[in-house]
């Protein structure tokens, strides 16, 4: 009898999420790592379920006010074209 194990857990894939705001209104979202975001009118962001890895990356089409919660080994990135915006925590 052949009895298998497996040592390790593989951890559940990441579930993206995304929000996109009416003309004329503006949302309130806190992220899993704990940062708020208000978005303005037409825009459109897509974040993660869970951060992992180096960098908390999200996708942000429009404008957002962002109070980052700080986590200095692992920046806040929102890629924007040729520039990447990093945040360590702050407003």
């Amino acid at each position: 009898m052949r009895i298998g194990f497996k040592l390790h857990h593989d951890p559940e894939p990441v579930v993206w999420n995304e929000m996109q705001v009416p003309d004329a209104e503006t949302r309130e979202l806190t992220l899993p790592d704990g940062t708020h975001l208000i978005l303005d009118a037409g825009s459109r962001i897509a974040w993660p379920s869970e951060f992992r890895g180096e960098e908390r990356t999200v996708f942000l089409e429009g404008q957002v006010t962002a109070d980052v919660a700080p986590d200095p080994q692992h920046p806040f990135v929102i890629p924007s074209g040729e520039v990447d915006v990093q945040v360590y925590g702050t407003t």
